[in-house]
């Protein structure tokens, strides 16, 4: 999966959410979750719709808990109408 890959090798066992995680979110998602554009209420430069739910009010990130994680089914589905980023 490329965004595990821009992740690079070792990323699991000491990832810095600054260093490892918010690059691949400003390559990937803020074309559409982002300062310009925030499709379905969610922006990932803001902890708040991230933690706190976005239009759906279901947070997209669940701490600890990534099967609970919306983010986490979208960019491992395989349904084109489901999987993020879309292209």
């Amino acid at each position: 999966m490329q965004i595990a890959d821009d992740l690079g090798e070792g990323a699991a066992s000491s990832v810095d959410f600054k260093r490892d995680i918010q690059p691949v979110l400003e390559r990937r998602c803020y074309e559409c979750h982002g300062a310009r554009k925030d499709k379905a209420g969610l922006r990932f430069d803001r902890r708040a719709t991230v933690f706190g739910g976005a239009d759906s009010g279901k947070p997209v990130i669940v701490p600890g808990k990534s099967a609970e994680s919306s983010l986490l089914r979208h960019i491992t589905s395989a349904d084109p109408d489901e999987m993020m980023p879309p292209k």
